[in-house]
């Protein structure tokens, strides 16, 4: 699957999907995207419950993409020895 079908499916995946893309596009991503998602994750309020955190994690993800695709991304992968994270990038589940 791509990181752009992954983007445009995140909020719909069921439990078992969800875990396998997540967990491949984790393991794509920056340092600097892990490290954000795993502050919001900290900082979520279990309260709200989990298909809150479904939502908000889904949008948190989208941002990580969006900025990891983009030119100062880019530049942050380049820099860390990344390969370029694109909406044509192959995540294997």
């Amino acid at each position: 699957m791509t990181v752009k079908q992954i983007f445009d499916k995140l909020e719909t995946f069921d439990k078992s999907d969800r875990e396998k893309y997540v967990g491949a596009l984790w393991k794509q991503l920056c340092p600097v995207s892990k490290s954000t998602l795993l502050d919001f994750q900290q900082g979520f309020d279990s309260k709200k419950g989990m298909e809150e955190f479904f939502k908000e994690q889904a949008r948190q993800i989208k941002n990580c993409i969006q900025l990891e695709i983009g030119q100062m991304g880019n530049t942050v992968r380049k820099i860390m020895g990344l390969e370029p994270l694109t909406w044509e990038t192959e995540i294997a589940a």
